[in-house]
């Protein structure tokens, strides 16, 4: 219901309509199964980002590095919505971006990665062990950064679908593996970190 709220425009009277509560809660669906591979990647692969730095330019590939900017990118279209408390246009480029750019792209993108590396590897294991490893860092990396943009994101309107997914994030995503009581008392928006990775 929350998130049928959010794509009214509270200007104009709002009539409730099935199809349009149908439509809303197969998307919110959607949002908690993409929320849920990307956990279930992150739980089952050692990502420990208190003891290693990713280096923008050294440590991702091209196509995650394409993926780090287009989250920059969504992140502050995100902030400027949040500012103007346009919540229609929030949920509309939260759901966007999950669907298309995460769930579409990015996962499809990885199943297709790691199968290729799987084959390389069993042609010349010694070889590709290192690159399997620094591929999967990557991919991780950039997931862990799509989990806690949508988390952040929808947070003010899918409050508990933040805080279930936020309850179960391994602690070696934390610096310091210091994980605070609930999503709202995340250190700080991390907007700010993707614009310092990106430029760096």
């Amino acid at each position: 219901m929350r998130a049928w709220c959010a794509t009214k425009d509270t200007d104009k009277n709002m009539h409730i309509i099935k199809d349009q509560l149908d439509r809303v809660n197969k998307e919110v669906k959607l949002f908690r199964d993409i929320v849920r591979v990307l956990l279930t990647h992150l739980q089952t692969y050692d990502l420990d980002l208190s003891r290693k730095n990713f280096d923008f330019n050294k440590n991702l590939t091209f196509v995650d590095k394409m993926m780090v900017v287009r989250t920059l990118e969504f992140s502050k279209d995100l902030s400027e919505a949040y500012d103007k408390f346009d919540l229609k246009k929030v949920y509309e480029l939260t759901r966007d971006f999950a669907a298309l750019d995460v769930a579409d792209f990015y996962l499809d993108f990885t199943k297709y990665r790691r199968r290729r590396l799987v084959e390389s590897h069993i042609q010349a294991v010694a070889k590709t062990t290192d690159d399997n490893q620094t591929d999967s860092d990557s991919s991780l990396f950039v997931m862990h950064q799509f989990l806690n943009t949508l988390m952040l994101s929808c947070a003010p309107i899918l409050v508990f679908t933040a805080q279930e997914a936020f309850d179960h994030m391994p602690l070696n995503l934390f610096t310091g593996k210091l994980k605070p009581p609930t999503v709202f008392q995340m250190p700080n928006w991390h907007l700010q970190t993707l614009t310092d990775l990106v430029d760096a």
